[in-house]
């Protein structure tokens, strides 16, 4: 009987402190894998909006008999912005940046570049002391 009871008492908080520490791991774990599937997101996000850019772009550009165009007017960099932009859904008031440029020559092809970038705090990060994380991607078209 008194056996007994020692192994009673020798066992009491073992669940509370299992719990105590297993939670800790448990949730880095749920917050990491949230982190990594948004930065999935956000890369696939700026991904499609620079190739819905470079289309947009292609458009609009067209090379001349005199050679390839060699910067992106602002008539016509607003509007491959705007088709970018409208890929993406910025998270939390997230501001996507759009750039374009083109170049190349005639004989090898002229192209046109359209780059969107983001920045993402991963929620780690303010656990962690991390900073943000720059997301981003570039589509490259050929002029016809």
């Amino acid at each position: 009987m008194i056996v007994r009871r020692f192994i009673r008492v020798a066992e009491r908080g073992t669940s509370t402190l299992e719990l105590a520490l297993i939670v800790p791991v448990l949730l880095t774990l749920v917050i990491g894998a949230f982190d990594l599937s948004w930065s999935v997101i956000l890369s696939n996000m700026t991904s499609q909006a620079a190739r819905e850019g470079a289309r947009a772009a292609i458009v609009r550009l067209n090379p001349t008999d005199a050679g390839c165009p060699t910067s992106v007017p602002a008539a016509v960099a607003t509007p491959i912005a705007a088709a970018a932009r409208n890929q993406v859904a910025a998270p939390g008031g997230g501001t996507f940046a759009v750039s374009t440029s083109a170049g190349g020559t005639i004989a090898d092809a002229c192209y046109v570049q359209v780059s969107v970038s983001t920045t993402y705090q991963p929620v780690a990060g303010a656990f962690l002391n991390q900073g943000s994380r720059q997301v981003g991607a570039t589509s490259r078209q050929a002029l016809s």
